[in-house]
């Protein structure tokens, strides 16, 4: 069996990877121009070069692949350039799904995200995929994922075998490429003596990685052709996110609620200030209204049909701080900085 992985350097890319690596398949891993391979090292699959955006490379990639693990995608909450965002997750995923059909592969699982689905302040399930048009979205991200489905959604109506999963927001160890969730770690571990951390009043439902991969191996082995899954963890706050990080930390810093009109202003400022320091901003007026929105989420159908049980949430954070301390130890960094201030002339 020769399993072809789009988005492989990926946060759960690349623990998928690992996975099915240590199960003994063969693996061919689709990693776009210009990608660091550093979250693969020592991972025996065939690396394939390959911009899903052309279809004839597309094309070359499925060509012999009995199984397609289709993640590769762009998540932006900035929404400051909309082009590359349709260009990868629309067109990426339509090149995809047009090679696995010429080629007749096995199974198709295509990562969706539950912001593809419509969020009207109610019980959010899998009933909802397919009833709200892509253009009333809120976000490009969003309207790209639910345009997206649209496609394997018609796939699956002219033969393809294929299942579609919908993971809320990931968080969990192995975060190379520094997720948005990865990014606030990497933030708050950076500073172990820091005396208190802001937050405001918002929550969201989180996931493990793993799980987000269980999700995805379940869904490959046992899920129905058509059918999508929604792969959800816990509803938490923002200041029970702070709390789990310090005490996976053993830190003692303490908490300050900034009101929402005070967030609200500096997001719609960080954009730009973030862009001139070309930087990313950790928030933005799309990340504050996800973290407003409820987070009514249901993952029932996956527990019922695929056996899915995500892990408590403190583990997830847990291993998530171990993991980060390791790679990015706050000394090192500490080092680095100094030595930068230390190379810069006198005025």
């Amino acid at each position: 069996m020769n399993i072809l992985v789009t988005g492989a350097t990926g946060h759960v890319g690349n623990v998928l990877v690992r996975r099915l690596a240590e199960q003994g398949h063969a693996l061919r891993v689709l990693v776009m121009p210009g990608e660091n391979v550093l979250p693969l090292h020592g991972v025996n699959a065939t690396i394939c070069c390959c911009d899903v955006r052309n279809a004839e490379q597309v094309q070359r990639a499925v060509h012999g692949c009995t199984d397609v693990f289709h993640l590769a995608g762009i998540i932006d909450i900035t929404s400051r350039n909309a082009a590359p965002i349709y260009e990868v997750n629309v067109g990426g995923t339509r090149n995809i799904v047009a090679a696995c059909l010429k080629e007749g592969v096995r199974r198709l699982v295509y990562t969706s995200s539950i912001h593809a689905l419509p969020d009207d302040g109610q019980l959010i399930d899998e009933t909802l995929a397919g009833t709200c048009a892509s253009d009333s979205m809120p976000d490009p991200y969003a309207r790209s994922k639910a345009m997206a489905l649209e496609i394997v959604t018609q796939a699956a109506r002219k033969g393809l075998n294929v299942v579609s999963v919908f993971p809320t927001g990931i968080i969990g160890p192995c975060d190379y490429r520094m997720s948005e969730m990865g990014r606030l770690l990497h933030h708050i571990t950076a500073h172990p003596k820091a005396r208190s951390h802001m937050y405001f009043d918002g929550a969201y439902d989180f996931v493990d990685v793993r799980d987000v991969v269980d999700g995805l191996l379940a869904a490959w082995q046992l899920g129905k052709a058509g059918e999508g899954y929604i792969l959800s963890g816990h509803y938490v706050t923002i200041a029970e996110i702070y709390t789990a990080i310090r005490s996976a930390m053993g830190a003692s810093f303490t908490l300050k609620r900034v009101p929402l009109w005070l967030v609200r202003f500096a997001a719609k400022l960080a954009p730009t200030l973030f862009r001139i320091a070309r930087q990313k901003p950790l928030l933005t007026p799309t990340s504050i209204n996800v973290l407003l929105s409820g987070g009514n989420i249901s993952c029932e159908k996956a527990r019922r049909n695929l056996g899915y049980v995500p892990r408590p949430f403190q583990q997830t954070i847990d291993d998530a701080v171990r993991w980060m301390q390791a790679h990015y130890p706050a000394k090192a960094r500490r080092s680095r900085t100094r030595k930068r201030r230390m190379a810069q002339p006198s005025s």
